[in-house]
């Protein structure tokens, strides 16, 4: 999406920029929602902004979640429906997508060392962890539910959603295989 000029919409139809929007240093790619309608962009200083898909208007923002920055593409998931973010300082949050209110259910923000980017699966979100971990949190309250031990920095996890399991790679260099739900 980023292109030359800064932050921005391609065309890709028509090979031109839709829009632009200067939002900082963006350092991941933005989300969307599931109706492609919201764009999520996050930035180095911590600050979460929604726009709007087509014009690049500004729905919300910025919204503050610490100085550390983020880590990570936010991600959308439509029970809730909530936007999920990780910072580079420690904490995965849980926001209201529609306005960047902290999401029904969830009181604080998960504390974990160095959390990868979050991934929701069923009715969880996992997460890896510097501290040797992955991490799964009911997705209604942030409940922990189950933890598997790596025993190195776990990466960013994806789903199987075919076989029900959840893959990570750590910094132990083997990639490991989990059933869910934990």
């Amino acid at each position: 999406m980023a292109d030359a000029g800064g932050d921005g919409a391609v065309n890709i139809a028509a090979g031109t920029r839709a829009w632009q929007f200067a939002s900082g240093h963006v350092a991941s790619a933005p989300g969307t929602n599931g109706a492609e309608s919201a764009v999520y962009v996050v930035n180095e200083t911590g600050s979460l902004y929604a726009l709007n898909a087509s014009s690049g208007a500004v729905l919300y923002g910025p919204v503050s979640l610490g100085a550390t920055g983020i880590y990570g593409t936010p991600t959308w998931h439509g029970n809730g429906p909530r936007l999920y973010l990780s910072s580079k300082g420690g904490k995965v949050y849980a926001l209201d997508p529609v306005n960047g209110d902290t999401a029904a259910g969830w009181t604080d923000p998960i504390t974990i060392g160095q959390p990868s980017n979050p991934v929701v699966f069923n009715q969880g979100l996992y997460v890896g962890s510097s501290d040797g971990n992955l991490y799964e949190y009911a997705i209604t309250s942030g409940a922990q539910t189950g933890v598997r031990a790596v025993g190195s920095t776990v990466g960013d996890p994806v789903v199987d959603a075919y076989l029900w399991r959840i893959y990570a790679g750590a910094a132990d260099g083997r990639i490991y295989a989990f059933t869910t739900p934990f």
